[in-house]
């Protein structure tokens, strides 16, 4: 059971992130790049924060 929540979760986070690449190719300029990237990394650190800070 937990192998499948785990491919669930990776494939939900997959189609987050797929669907955040089409806006990343519009904006080509580093900054933008740079902040786009940052968010993401962001939330990804929210979530390991939250998951293995408790």
């Amino acid at each position: 059971m937990k192998y499948a929540l785990a491919i669930s979760a990776a494939s939900f986070i997959y189609i987050a992130v797929a669907d955040l690449v089409p806006g990343r190719h519009r904006r080509t300029g580093a900054k933008a790049v740079a902040s786009q990237t940052l968010l993401i990394l962001a939330g990804i650190g929210t979530i390991t924060f939250f998951h293995f800070g408790h």
